[in-house]
């Protein structure tokens, strides 16, 4: 692997773990500098990325990604929207990155939930400085 020869562009990059498993490659032109990439769960990763030209010739790879673990896979709470009678117009939902709970706001009343992945919920805190305008306009 070398430097890309600066005839060629950039056609893609591949992101690699520590085995070199290429994960998930982005192409574009330019290639987007961001990606999702699916993870393993409970798996040691440490990621590089490499650049591939349109001469499929390699670049150097980056230095790697500092060591991560993703979360377990463990079963996860139902979407609020699964039950209605539970919540008064969930408006997000979004999970803590181990997977351990999930925060959930209301659209309406402005509180903030915890949920666990068993189902347990716990309001844990407001939104704050929100106006509304529930006036309703003469015709």
């Amino acid at each position: 692997m070398g430097r890309l020869d600066r005839r060629h562009r950039r056609a893609r990059y591949l992101i690699r773990d520590a085995a070199d498993t290429v994960l998930q490659t982005i192409t574009g032109s330019p290639p987007a500098t961001t990606a999702t990439v699916p993870l393993e769960c409970g798996r040691t990763y440490q990621l590089r990325v490499v650049a591939r030209d349109t001469a499929n010739q390699l670049s150097t790879p980056s230095a790697p990604s500092a060591a991560f673990t993703t979360g377990s896979c463990g079963e996860r709470a139902a979407d609020p929207d699964d039950d209605r009678r539970r919540w008064d117009v969930p408006w997000d939902l979004s999970w803590a990155p181990d997977g351990s709970y999930a925060l959930v706001t209301e659209r309406d009343t402005f509180r903030v939930f915890k949920v666990t992945p068993s189902g347990a919920k716990s309001q844990v805190g407001t939104v704050p400085n929100v106006v509304t305008n529930l006036t309703a306009r003469a015709a």
